[in-house]
């Protein structure tokens, strides 16, 4: 996950870090060292308290918490875009409207979740 504001790609949360960190061997180097300029976004309590709704709700299971981590993460911080090549549990068309309407349920929007290439996509037809 990179998060995304319609500045510029300029920010990433530190379960990104540790996801690249434990990655294959040959790509960690490369992937810390394009994550290393991004900022971090804040991972408080308000992140916690929005990350336990998706897995309660069941959109996202309990194996795969972080990705409900990576998705409270954006949301929390107001990001326009959650950027992930996870096509499982986060950009992925069937499981987006449950996720959103949880996140809706809490209050907060939801950030748009894609992949870098749909996001790519968009802005060409604008």
């Amino acid at each position: 996950m990179v998060a995304q504001q319609s500045r510029a790609f300029r920010d990433t949360a530190q379960p990104v870090l540790d996801e690249a960190a434990q990655g294959h061997t040959e790509t960690v180097g490369q992937q810390l060292e394009e994550l290393d300029p991004l900022q971090l976004l804040d991972v408080a309590e308000k992140v916690a308290d929005l990350a336990v709704r998706p897995i309660r709700d069941e959109p996202v299971s309990r194996k795969a918490a972080v990705d409900a981590i990576h998705i409270a993460t954006s949301t929390a911080n107001v990001m326009d875009y959650l950027l992930t090549w996870n096509c499982k549990h986060i950009a992925n068309a069937l499981m987006r409207n449950k996720m959103e309407a949880v996140i809706r349920s809490s209050g907060h929007e939801p950030s748009i979740l894609c992949t870098p290439e749909e996001l790519k996509r968009e802005q060409r037809v604008e």
